[in-house]
């Protein structure tokens, strides 16, 4: 059984990608957008993200998902 991971327990550095569309006062970031998460910060947990143009984002941990590698082990 493996272990149980919560949506604090996720490494800097990871790459996300944007579920929905997100509007924001400074500008929309698109769904389908890959990001990377910068920092996790609480109540409520978000994630602080920066897209491919270096612009920072904070978005609800509903409005991401994790990308899975899907490289083979050797």
């Amino acid at each position: 059984m493996g272990k149980y991971s919560g949506k604090n327990d996720i490494e800097t550095g990871v790459e996300l990608i944007v579920n929905n569309d997100v509007e924001t006062s400074y500008g929309t970031l698109k769904s389908g957008s890959k990001v990377i998460l910068q920092e996790v910060t609480h109540f409520p947990t978000s994630y602080k993200v920066k897209d491919d143009n270096g612009k920072i984002w904070l978005l609800r941990t509903y409005e991401v998902e994790k990308v899975e590698n899907n490289q083979k082990s050797d």
